[in-house]
């Protein structure tokens, strides 16, 4: 009976030690102390989310009150009537263009017709996931710019949008693009790949028309879909690609 009590005590002096240990670095006890944790608001900036981090001492921590990167600044916008459409370069003198996805609390839909054309220090552009269509000659003429970021929410892209852009290598179509309108990548001479979403149903004239480095055409769907697009005259002018990949082989193109 002694011993029992004996070791009983000794089991409660250990217990109310470990539940009155300090939240302190290097100790494992996070499940039997209270965390005290100190805020940390880090900000948004251009291309990354703000938020606020609470760190423990004990080394747990959590984030919360998430925040839109706030995008690139000074930029020309017009309503619709309530959300925004990028209009202009305005006085944004950035040479990587990442459009925010909301102003003033309203969200950015749309990239106007023109909006960048011939903005020649333009070398990247981000566009987030509120935006739906980019509109003709939107970057026309833009021969700095190398990489664009479209996310799969933009459903249309208008013609011209990319004609001329000289020195462009990197980007990446929509899933959700039905069609490839007409000069939309003509004169991208840099242009080393390109891969067609499986959903495309129509490929416009000279919509590739000399883009004399494109050798290599993709398309995410089988043979029998890509056959059933309606391609247009000189859609692939110039281009030296003679095959597409499809998913479950390659085609010749006519």
């Amino acid at each position: 009976m002694k011993t029992l009590k004996i070791m009983l005590s000794f089991f409660l002096a250990i217990m109310l030690a470990i539940l009155t240990v300090g939240c302190g670095k290097g100790n494992n006890l996070s499940a039997f102390h209270k965390h005290k944790y100190e805020a940390e608001i880090v900000p948004p900036t251009v291309s990354e989310k703000g938020y606020t981090l609470h760190i423990c001492e004990c080394g747990d921590s959590y984030t919360d009150s998430e925040k839109d990167p706030t995008g690139s600044q000074g930029l020309e916008y017009m309503c619709d009537p309530i959300d925004y459409i990028v209009h202009g370069i305005g006085s944004c003198q950035d040479t990587e263009i990442y459009i925010p996805s909301y102003v003033e609390g309203n969200k950015v839909i749309r990239i106007n017709g023109h909006a960048f054309r011939e903005q020649n220090k333009i070398t990247k552009v981000v566009i987030p996931e509120t935006v739906k269509k980019i509109g003709n000659r939107a970057f026309l003429n833009c021969t700095s710019l190398t990489s664009v970021s479209i996310p799969d929410t933009v459903h249309t892209i208008d013609s011209y949008a990319f004609s001329g852009c000289t020195a462009l290598k990197d980007i990446v179509l929509p899933s959700s693009l039905k069609e490839i309108r007409d000069r939309l990548f003509e004169n991208c001479q840099s242009l080393a790949e390109i891969n067609i979403p499986s959903g495309v149903r129509y490929i416009d004239i000279e919509a590739f028309a000399n883009c004399t480095n494109l050798k290599k055409i993709t398309f995410q769907g089988t043979k029998e879909q890509w056959e059933g697009i309606n391609k247009k005259n000189d859609w692939n002018k110039n281009v030296p690609a003679t095959v597409v990949h499809c998913t479950d082989g390659d085609v010749a193109i006519q």
